[in-house]
């Protein structure tokens, strides 16, 4: 029992660390590869990966999502300088703007141009020569954005036009109940907690995330026991049914097929003796005499039709014999025979008619 509860310990603590699962007919046959698998499992981590591969991923993971924090920040700023120049773009088209306004869109828009030119400058080394987009000096002023804080002093409010409209619509997204119509400083302090509420979303569902993935876990750890109870049923099912069920069915089949057997020879003699008792109804002692006279009657009836029809064939083959010219005897002799038959019946009219 202790081995047996060690053993168990044993696999719980392998499935725990390694993404595996031994089964109890593995857990019996190779005891050395559960020890094994428990080395393994002190050098590897959940993930299958060692413990200092884990750690330098996870050292990436973390660098990679700072830099893709700067660069989604980045990417913001850029595309909000861009809309303020599709913005002011787009209403120049219907109204004029005011030149202060329209000088600070050019420039802006030429500091962007130049901000993208420098950075596709550089192509980087050849044989150690470093080679630039068209042979441009990247640090010519020229192809560098002027730098001035009055600039970005006088570009802010319509940075913050835009800032606000992108933020409005958010705010919109996150609280259904917000008037998009109501004023500009009254919308103000909540667009200044949109930060912390859509942080407070972000975490809400990190956090449903996670119970969902504790809900998979957990589910499946269940399906695995399901199935390994159903596993368990069909074996011992198809225990019953081989070693219990089939011999019964077996027995009750030659003890059916036996019993079916009897019954149809019991029918058998039984039909048998209806007809025996029909047949001795039918042919009793008095009607077995009457049939034996009317037999022997019919008998004798049948020896003198057979010796007249003997009789008549001899004389037929006789008259055969004659000849052809036995036929007009025949028939002179039938004719003969008819008038003789006439002069009789006239005859004995004749007789008839006098005798009253």
């Amino acid at each position: 029992m202790s081995i047996s509860g060690e053993n168990a310990g044993l696999v719980t603590e392998i499935e725990n660390k390694l993404p595996v699962r031994i089964t109890k007919d593995l857990e019996e046959s190779a005891p050395l590869f559960l020890h094994f698998l428990t080395k393994v499992a002190e050098k590897l981590d959940k993930t299958g990966r060692t413990q200092k591969s884990q750690r330098k991923l996870d050292g990436c993971k973390e660098k990679t999502e700072i830099s893709r924090r700067k660069f989604l920040e980045y990417s913001i700023k850029l595309e909000t300088l861009n809309e303020v120049i599709f913005k002011s773009e787009i209403s120049s088209l219907t109204l004029p703007g005011a030149s202060h306004e329209t000088a600070l869109v050019n420039r802006l828009r030429e500091n962007l141009t130049l901000a993208e030119v420098s950075c596709m400058l550089d192509l980087g080394q050849i044989n150690g020569t470093r080679v630039t987009t068209l042979g441009l000096d990247p640090s010519d002023p020229r192809l560098k954005p002027r730098q001035d804080q009055e600039f970005g002093a006088q570009i802010l409010p319509l940075v913050e036009d835009v800032l606000f409209d992108k933020c409005l619509s958010v705010l919109c997204l996150v609280d259904s109940d917000v008037d998009p119509s109501s004023s500009r400083r009254s919308l103000h302090p909540q667009i200044v907690r949109l930060a912390d509420r859509v942080s407070d979303l972000v975490s809400t569902v990190d956090r449903s995330e996670k119970e969902l993935a504790e809900f998979c876990t957990e589910w499946n750890a269940c399906y695995q026991q399901q199935c390994l109870v159903t596993q368990q049923i069909v074996e011992k099912l198809t225990i019953l049914i081989k070693n219990h069920f089939c011999g019964s069915k077996a027995k009750f089949n030659l003890t059916l097929v036996k019993y079916m057997n009897a019954k149809c020879e019991a029918l058998v003699l039984k039909l048998r003796c209806l007809e025996l008792e029909i047949l001795n109804a039918t042919y009793t002692r008095e009607s077995i005499a009457a049939l034996r006279k009317i037999r022997n009657r019919l008998t004798e009836q049948m020896k003198e039709a057979q010796s007249e029809l003997l009789n008549l064939k001899t004389t037929l083959e006789q008259y055969h014999q004659c000849g052809p010219e036995f036929s007009e005897l025949v028939r002179e002799y039938a004719r003969l025979q008819k008038e003789i038959e006439g002069k009789k019946w006239a005859l004995s009219e004749l007789r008839g008619g006098t005798n009253p």
